[in-house]
């Protein structure tokens, strides 16, 4: 697992985005695994001002929901989808055929079904961009989770469902939820993670100086090669850069 430190998110996005740019240029339709929320939000306008510039093509590129409330679908105030669409599908005028995303309305299990044998007959996902929950989670893996799982149903921990109310209009009870699963993260071609914000400082630096644990779901990304982890100043703090990258005590659930 590489980290990088970086002056600002623009500096995070830009190289990001750079990265992006660099896998179309060798696989027109590559298969993206992009998270919802604020933390993406830079890397999104940088995509978007790309195509605009005639800098990115997306027209052949493939996308894959990472997460999705339970009960929760597209036209919903809050869900993954709704997010996805309104901030980076619609602007970069991605097709409704490049697009596949639980719909959190259906039967979650069939859902999570439905995205493993996409993902199995597809060749699976290329790039991956992640986002660090406030309890250490990726996508909707909680605190606990088994490093094994592909796509799945999950409870939803307090913690993620307190955070989440940040999105929705009204207070809204999350209970379940779907999910891509650690071996999901595990089996893409490259994965990035992104940590940006004071706000996270806390949670940035348990992270890096943990073992690989279940009970921090991104430690896992210590032990995959490809795995890249971008933090701006505010989220890396004055004492991060003193922390040990990598811990050689190793903790597989």
């Amino acid at each position: 697992m590489e980290v990088k430190i970086m002056n600002s998110v623009g500096e995070i996005s830009r190289e990001v985005v750079g990265m992006i740019l660099g896998l179309l240029k060798i696989k027109k339709d590559a298969c993206f695994c992009l998270a919802a929320g604020h933390t993406s939000l830079p890397i999104f306008s940088e995509m978007i001002r790309a195509q605009r510039e005639g800098k990115a093509d997306f027209s052949q590129a493939r996308f894959v929901g990472m997460d999705e409330w339970g009960g929760l679908g597209r036209g919903d105030d809050g869900s993954m989808a709704e997010f996805m669409y309104e901030h980076l599908f619609s602007p970069l005028g991605i097709r409704e055929e490049q697009i596949l995303f639980f719909d959190g309305r259906a039967a979650l299990e069939g859902e999570a079904k439905r995205i493993n044998t996409y993902l199995a007959a597809s060749g699976g996902i290329d790039f991956m961009l992640l986002g660090l929950g406030m309890n250490g989670h990726l996508a909707l893996n909680e605190p606990g989770v088994p490093f094994t799982l592909d796509c799945h149903v999950v409870r939803v921990d307090p913690t993620t469902a307190s955070v989440a109310q940040k999105y929705f209009r009204r207070q809204h009870k999350l209970k379940k939820g779907v999910t891509i699963g650690m071996q999901t993260i595990a089996d893409a071609g490259q994965r990035v993670l992104i940590v940006t914000g004071e706000q996270k400082r806390a949670i940035a630096e348990r992270f890096i100086s943990s073992p690989v644990t279940a009970t921090l779901p991104a430690t896992f990304l210590m032990t995959l090669p490809e795995s890249v982890v971008f933090l701006d100043k505010e989220a890396a703090g004055d004492s991060f850069a003193a922390a040990e990258p990598v811990k050689q005590r190793i903790i597989i659930p």
